[in-house]
């Protein structure tokens, strides 16, 4: 279900200008698109903290929220103390908002790291 906000309600018609009458958000938790710079930058953050932390972030996107730490490590290979330091290192990186559970920081912010796959995939 997405929510309409009725923009036209809100610019007073003396402003003379053509605005659209409603703007469709998303509803909350949907996958929101990430920019190409966006995508970019923040595998780019990642890949500074650890070059298992990529795989990791997205393993955990993969996943979904509903994940636990221990199948996105052992989807990587990782040990689990690995990940929780990983994990860790991607909250204070601001991907992920909490490392147990791991819950990532904003929809976009998800959607860059899923991106992240299709670039790792043409590399």
């Amino acid at each position: 279900m997405s929510v309409s906000v009725n923009v036209a309600e809100r610019v007073p018609a003396a402003v003379g200008v053509k605005v659209m009458t409603s703007v469709q958000l998303p509803p909350a938790g949907a996958m929101m698109p990430a920019s190409e710079a966006v995508a970019r930058h923040v595998e780019a953050r990642i890949r500074r903290l650890d070059p298992a932390a990529l795989g990791l972030a997205q393993a955990l996107a993969v996943l979904g929220d509903e994940c636990r730490l221990r199948h996105a490590a052992a989807m990587t290979g990782l040990h689990i103390e690995s990940a929780i330091r990983l994990a860790a290192g991607l909250v204070r990186l601001e991907v992920l908002a909490t490392a147990d559970p791991p819950r990532f920081l904003h929809p976009v912010v998800r959607a860059a790291v899923d991106a992240s796959l299709t670039s790792d995939v043409s590399m």
